[in-house]
């Protein structure tokens, strides 16, 4: 997203843009190491020296997007959607697979840049390695139920969470493959360690 007044620009022509312009485009992320920030290096990749990097946390980095304290900044964060229905934000993409419910307007980077891209956060149940079957089960179960709940769904519904039910091997069988895909592009993007 960005503030109301940066020149509207389709996501590729931003990355463009950051790539003619080095230092000139902002880029304000959760901090580093975490989703929001990777993905400003790699979305399709613009050199990491394209963007000035300020990662400051979800809510302040909104602020002053807001506040044109960036003024010709990116944010990348699924929470601020109620700035963009207001018309705080401008919001260029989202990074999952698909359009947010909260907003569905919003193209994805996929469908504007980069076939596949999908940097979407998740949320899930992990057990400790030897828990018994029975207990695992149990686990499943009562989530699958509480997934279930409108009342749930309602709640994560706010913020445009979109619920993926399962097996626990189905949730395995992601974690490793998603943890795979990660180390990848964080190594290819050259992010450090702080």
């Amino acid at each position: 997203m960005v503030h109301p007044r940066s020149p509207p620009r389709p996501w590729p022509e931003l990355i463009a843009y950051a790539k003619a312009n080095p230092g000139k485009v902002n880029f304000g992320s959760a901090g580093a190491g975490t989703v929001s920030h990777i993905t400003a290096n790699i979305s399709p990749p613009p050199p990491a020296s394209s963007w000035s990097t300020f990662p400051q946390g979800h809510r302040p980095g909104a602020d002053r997007s807001v506040g044109w304290t960036y003024p010709d900044g990116v944010r990348a964060d699924p929470r601020v959607s109620p700035s963009v229905t207001a018309g705080l934000l401008r919001a260029l993409a989202v990074t999952s697979t698909t359009r947010s419910s909260l907003l569905p307007e919003v193209p994805t980077i996929a469908e504007q840049a980069l076939p596949g891209f999908d940097a979407s956060l998740y949320y899930g149940l992990v057990a400790p390695a030897g828990t018994p079957r029975p207990v695992i089960d149990k686990l499943n179960k009562t989530l699958q139920a509480a997934l279930a709940s409108d009342e749930v769904k309602k709640q994560l519904g706010l913020d445009g969470t979109e619920i993926t039910r399962g097996t626990p091997e189905d949730y395995a069988v992601f974690i490793d493959k998603d943890e795979k895909k990660w180390a990848q592009l964080v190594k290819a993007s050259g992010v450090e360690q702080e």
